[in-house]
């Protein structure tokens, strides 16, 4: 079983990929996908003897519905209860903002969806350690949820913002550390929108490497087949009943025109 978290993530080309991936190395090892939307967790363990959880989020309570099922699973996110597998991103992230402030930018604003909803922010925090040993003060740029692309809320929100901003008044920031590739676009298209220079008055950063989205974007790139290989081997050891772990997959730089 392959369950979704609770915020339509499927529509993220992230987990499009991510899916496409899982579905691969399950067959190879004889395994046959089932897709479970949040709502239909209750129906796992009737029809899935293991299970892959993605979109976890610190209230959630599949891993204990599971448990008590004594149903096998792998989460894809940070450390916690049971196996687990994930990018470095906290790293990733702090490599990125010190690569920026090495350019020479002093204003680096974090953009990411609900922030201030309590619960892991691994990106967060590797920004925030770049921040701390450099002495620079920190700008965060909080997104609502929405049920459309993250690029179209992330370029909705900042152009909004960018029209506080009178004629002559400095920007409060020269470089957006974003969250994702998808709202790093978004933020790319309302600069470029209201004429401000990428990247040469703002530098803009992502995260994921997506084939299809990330062709002049500066971003990290994780290995999302490498993800999901392990993810299965994982879901092997836990199906083996071994001693839980878990496994930081290395993330890399990519250097590109907007950063």
């Amino acid at each position: 079983g392959i369950s979704l978290g609770r915020q339509d993530i499927e529509l993220r080309p992230y987990y499009i990929l991510l899916y496409q991936h899982l579905t691969v190395a399950l067959h190879q090892q004889g395994m046959v996908p089932i897709f479970f939307h949040h709502d239909q967790t209750a129906e796992l363990p009737e029809r899935a003897g293991a299970a892959i959880l993605l979109g976890e989020t610190s209230e959630d309570a599949r891993p204990t519905l599971l448990e008590g099922a004594g149903v096998p699973f792998v989460r894809i996110g940070n450390p916690g209860r049971g196996f687990s597998v994930a990018p470095d991103d906290a790293q990733g992230f702090y490599e990125m903002t010190r690569h920026l402030i090495a350019q020479g930018r002093r204003q680096l604003a974090f953009v990411g969806g609900e922030l201030e909803v309590p619960g892991p922010h691994s990106r967060l925090e590797g920004y925030r350690r770049a921040l701390d040993e450099a002495g620079l003060a920190e700008q965060l740029i909080s997104l609502p949820h929405r049920f459309s692309s993250d690029s179209l809320t992330s370029y909705r929100y900042l152009n909004r913002a960018l029209a506080q901003i009178t004629t002559g008044q400095a920007l409060p920031f020269d470089a957006l550390v974003c969250a994702t590739d998808e709202l790093a676009l978004g933020c790319v298209a309302a600069l470029e929108d209201r004429e401000i220079d990428v990247p040469r008055q703002v530098a803009v950063s992502g995260f994921d490497d997506l084939p299809a989205l990330a062709s002049g974007l500066t971003t990290i790139r994780q290995d999302i087949a490498a993800i999901a290989a392990m993810s299965v081997e994982l879901l092997g050891e836990a199906l083996a009943s071994k001693a839980p772990r878990h496994v930081s997959l290395p993330v890399t730089l990519v250097m590109r025109e907007t950063a």
